[in-house]
């Protein structure tokens, strides 16, 4: 192989070869047609292992195949299990040399396999979709683990309408969090809710912010806060705390993993949250907006 050939054009040779030489081995143990399971029993290796070499082998996509077979030292031990069970050195050796040029293009333009499936996904598009997924459902996790609490699925809701100054405009949010579960324990999960300090530019002073209830409580506790038809029994609690213009609502108790599963809805409301016009010269636009403070699966 040409060193200084456009990676796409070695990665193209080297995907050929692999397929070449690893239906060349396969095709000297008669089991090979009976499917992973049987022939990684009469090789005794790993079946998973079997699985991704044979769906490689299949492979007419060079890219296809560099991105579904096992990596060098699975495909070693296929090779010398392969000897062992006597297929000649003249399909093996072979074979060793495609695997060994495998392991130094890994090593030579990614540094590992993680990386060289990523270089891989951009000659292959069916490849990307699934590499992004898993990366992306990595994070996800990993993301989870950190902050020690996780989500199904959050539900956000802002219903807007005038205030009664005919000045500004009140705003009530609907929070909802379903399958919300800490999963360390002495994480403390919290939902905060706050208001831009100059909305949509707008300078003017704005009177400070008292958060209430649906039916129009200052919102100091749980009461009134949680809409207890939409959320399981026994009814999750929150602590609430005050901090300027920033309300803290954290979720009671130090259960933690399956036995804190619950679904969560609260409803926050704020008179005479944000003005109500705004110049037209200021530029700008009207809008609401959400944090998302824990990791989730769906966002609506």
């Amino acid at each position: 192989m040409v060193q200084d050939a456009p990676f796409n054009l070695r990665a193209s040779e080297l995907g050929n070869r692999l397929i070449s030489q690893a239906n060349r081995v396969l095709e000297a143990i008669p089991e090979h047609t009976q499917g992973p399971i049987q022939l990684a029993r009469v090789l005794r290796i790993d079946k998973a292992g079997m699985s991704r070499l044979l769906r490689a082998a299949a492979c007419r996509d060079p890219f296809a195949a560099l991105q579904q077979i096992p990596g060098p030292e699975p495909l070693r031990g296929f090779a010398h299990a392969a000897r062992a069970y006597g297929v000649s050195d003249h399909a093996v050796i072979p074979f060793l040399d495609a695997v060994a040029e495998f392991e130094a293009m890994i090593v030579e333009e990614a540094g590992d396999r993680s990386g060289f499936d990523a270089v891989i996904s951009a000659f292959l598009p069916e490849a990307r979709d699934v590499f992004e997924l898993k990366r992306k459902q990595a994070v996800f996790r990993a993301i989870s683990q950190l902050k020690g609490v996780v989500a199904q699925t959050n539900l956000m809701s802002a219903l807007i309408h005038p205030s009664a100054d005919g000045k500004s405009l009140d705003i009530l949010w609907i929070s909802a969090y379903l399958g919300l579960q800490r999963l360390r324990p002495n994480v403390p999960v919290r939902f905060s809710t706050r208001r831009v300090g100059t909305p949509h530019g707008n300078n003017a002073p704005l009177p400070a912010r008292r958060p209430l209830t649906i039916d129009g409580r200052e919102v100091d506790g749980m009461d009134g806060l949680i809409l207890a038809d939409y959320c399981t029994t026994p009814t999750p609690q929150l602590e609430v705390q005050h901090a300027g213009d920033v309300m803290h609502y954290l979720l009671a108790g130090d259960s933690f993993g399956p036995r804190s599963l619950c679904d969560l809805t609260f409803a926050e409301r704020n008179a005479s949250e944000v003005p109500r016009y705004i110049a037209n010269s200021a530029g700008k636009r009207r809008f609401v907006y959400t944090d998302v403070p824990i990791p989730v699966e769906q966002l609506f």
